[in-house]
């Protein structure tokens, strides 16, 4: 059958099929329309559309020209390709209206055994890994699309999931998410959602909240992940964890000295809209232990132990409501706790960025040597995809960060890297050892 759509419903459609989603809208009973490749007619604005009962066959992709192997490689030829597939679709985007991403998600998770037969049928775990669960928070505010995608990506059946969403976000972006996490058992929103502000408090309340729940969970999880809906995993959930179970115990947190001292010397405070963080004349006592205060990533690898300490030590409470006036105290909280945490795994050496450290994360700052060939928004490369064969060499669990507004091809060639390791590789053989044991977190060295 043939239906007539609106310009923009074919857009997005060929949008979907470029980053790899079945575009699954019920008809009847259990009827389902499958938008395929070879069905869309570039001629004109209708979209052929076939409905189905069985639900084994995934749409073929609508980006057969992207070689993401001879972009791995170096091939020009690839490289010039990918480009132009990604001018497409970024102008293509353009045309696209958030909530009709959002209204295109609700239909696909209508019937959530269709939604997970089709895209979640790949989701099998060794044996290994079942018996190393993974707590995650994602932590997301737009991109109903992007958080399918990269849920996707992170989703083990063994794990266990807590979803933030920023009560800044649209009511249409949040029942979308939530659609997508009622089809799940080891899902959940957190409680007590939060206007998040912009390097206030209400970044490190969101960690807390899902560490809580996370902790009251029936899951014998070992490590806290921390990811942001900009973010994508360079390594399979094999891979991470065996990198995890290298670390033995130990988190790997970004800590060096803390030389940004007027983020807590004076007070601040939100504006009258409660939007926006703005410093006072009020001078801010230092905390009553004197700890010297240390910077770091806001995001990193938390063992079970060191989130504990986080939630239950009265000291690190303490210090946490210290940080309730004080500017970016997310890049202050983990970075200075993991100093003075009493139990195992406390740290005594700097970890840092700019020494290549930080596992948890590759990223380009503005700063580095290392060229980005997307663009820098707020001094942090979003990565473009030439920038997919570095981030595919790095040793580090997440990218960060990937917009899909912005380059759709990258995520793209990262879902092919990731299903090539998960299907033909060893993390035994693959990862890069030397790396992972020369950590001065996993050594204790310098």
């Amino acid at each position: 059958m043939q239906i007539i759509m609106k310009k923009k419903w074919k857009i997005l459609a060929l949008i979907l099929c470029i980053l790899g989603l079945c575009v699954l809208t019920n008809l009847e009973g259990d009827s389902w329309m499958f938008l395929t490749k070879n069905l869309i007619d570039e001629n004109d604005d209708k979209l052929e559309l076939v409905a189905v009962r069985t639900y084994g066959n995934i749409v073929k992709s609508r980006t057969d020209g992207l070689n993401c192997m001879g972009i791995l490689q170096g091939n020009k030829t690839a490289i010039d390709i990918a480009d132009k597939i990604v001018k497409t679709a970024n102008a293509d985007l353009g045309n696209i209206e958030e909530t009709d991403f959002n209204s295109m998600v609700l239909n696909m998770t209508k019937d959530c055994k269709a939604y997970k037969d089709v895209l979640y049928s790949n989701s099998y775990s060794h044996k290994d890994e079942i018996k190393f669960p993974i707590a995650y928070a994602l932590k997301i505010h737009r991109s109903v699309l992007q958080f399918e995608k990269l849920f996707r990506q992170v989703y083990a059946r063994q794990n266990i999931y807590c979803i933030y969403i920023d009560m800044n976000s649209p009511e249409s972006f949040h029942n979308a998410v939530k659609s997508v996490v009622r089809c799940f058992d080891n899902v959940f929103i957190a409680s007590n959602l939060e206007h998040v502000v912009y390097a206030s408090i209400t970044h490190v309340r969101s960690d807390l909240q899902c560490m809580k729940q996370l902790v009251n969970s029936t899951v014998d999880w070992k490590y806290y992940l921390n990811v942001v809906g900009q973010e994508y995993p360079l390594k399979t959930n094999r891979e991470i964890v065996h990198i995890l179970r290298r670390l033995n115990g130990k988190s790997s947190i970004e800590s060096y000295p803390h030389t940004h001292v007027w983020r807590f010397a004076s007070k601040f405070k939100l504006n009258d809209k409660g939007n926006a963080l703005i410093p006072t004349s009020e001078k801010k006592d230092p905390f009553y232990l004197k700890w010297e205060m240390y910077k770091g990533s806001a995001y990193g690898v938390f063992a079970r132990s060191f989130v504990n300490y986080i939630l239950n030590d009265k000291e690190a409470g303490e210090f946490i409501d210290w940080l309730n006036d004080t500017s970016a105290p997310e890049e202050t909280v983990w970075s200075t706790l993991i100093r003075h945490h009493s139990g195992p795994g406390r740290l005594n050496v700097t970890v840092r960025h700019n020494q290549n450290h930080q596992l948890s994360r590759a990223v380009i700052w503005a700063a580095d040597p290392q060229k980005c060939h997307g663009k820098f928004v707020r001094t942090v490369c979003v990565y473009g995809i030439q920038d997919f064969s570095w981030l595919a060499s790095q040793p580090n669990i997440f990218a960060n960060k990937i917009d899909v507004f912005q380059d759709s091809a990258i995520m793209k060639c990262l879902d092919e890297w990731l299903k090539l390791k998960n299907d033909h590789s060893d993390p035994v053989i693959t990862l890069n050892w030397h790396y992972l044991n020369n950590l001065p977190q996993v050594s204790g060295k310098q």
